[in-house]
């Protein structure tokens, strides 16, 4: 038995020394170029360049892993952003009952992540209707999440078309979703806000010609976090407008105007408004 344990001592003694003396033979190692060790030779260099691309990949899901360990794994990266955090929060604590329906509650929000994002500078007919994976198509994100896209898919479908899966499927799509989610909160869009709702328009400089048939939207848009918006009137015969109301960037392409000016409701003077423009009929986002 002594013998036995002298044979299985000097592992462990080999494996406190490396995890003890690790920057220093990090360091050595990464000044040699080539060696032999165990009777087997080895470039260094290329060890070197492995170990670098492998930190420079994607983090992966946790394959096989317990509702606790994927838990753990996305708790570490709840984002800072509070509607964000709030809505990550929201999921976890839903998978810990049903991993089932939260991975369809992060499902919608996924939906309505992309179509706020899509709505802020896209034309409606171009993405509304679509599935996910074609609004998420139309979004430039990572290429890295194609196929965390994918899986995510490919697990929902089976989910909603009444297939067998696994708790183990629904929380390794969680974790697939949820960075999928933290990439949509990253990607920079406009956002438009109603200022003034009901804006009189004119066909004239001096402001005597009032246009019976449309008046003015005064729109605040910002874009790419920029803390100061840019204002601008457009044509509308819509009366669903209210002041703070965030609102799709959207036109009705069969109507427009020629050249016109507005009253500005603030000041009072007659300012110009656009040399030809479309009707403005942005809806409200939340009813996209």
């Amino acid at each position: 038995m002594i013998s036995a344990l002298a044979d299985l001592a000097w592992p462990v003694v080999a494996v406190f020394f490396v995890y003890q003396f690790k920057p220093e033979i990090t360091g050595l190692l990464r000044r040699l170029k080539k060696g032999t060790l165990f009777g087997q030779e080895f470039d260094f260099e290329d060890l070197q360049r492995s170990a670098e691309a492998a930190e420079a990949l994607p983090e992966q899901p946790v394959e096989g892993g317990s509702r606790l360990q994927v838990t753990a794994e996305v708790e570490r990266a709840t984002p800072a952003e509070p509607e964000l955090a709030e809505a990550t929060q929201r999921i976890l604590e839903e998978a810990a009952s049903s991993p089932k329906l939260a991975l369809m509650g992060l499902s919608a929000e996924l939906e309505r992540e992309s179509r706020e994002i899509l709505a802020s500078s896209q034309a409606p007919d171009s993405w509304q209707g679509r599935s996910l994976r074609q609004k998420l198509a139309r979004i430039e994100l990572p290429r890295e999440l194609r196929g965390a896209i994918e899986e995510f898919r490919a697990v929902r479908n089976r989910i909603v078309h009444g297939h067998d899966t696994g708790e183990d499927d629904a929380l390794r799509a969680l974790d697939y979703g949820l960075r999928i989610l933290r990439a949509l909160n990253r990607v920079p869009r406009a956002s438009h806000f109603v200022r003034e709702p009901q804006v009189e328009v004119f066909a004239d400089a001096a402001g005597e010609q009032l246009r019976s048939d449309v008046h003015g939207v005064m729109i605040d848009s910002f874009s790419g976090g920029s803390g100061e918006p840019q204002t601008q009137v457009f044509p509308t015969t819509r009366t669903h407008f209210e002041k703070g109301q965030a609102v799709a960037w959207e036109w009705d392409t069969k109507r427009s105007w020629n050249e016109s000016w507005y009253r500005d409701p603030e000041t009072g003077e007659i300012e110009y408004a656009w040399t030809g423009a479309l009707e403005f009929v942005g809806r409200p986002l939340h009813e996209l």
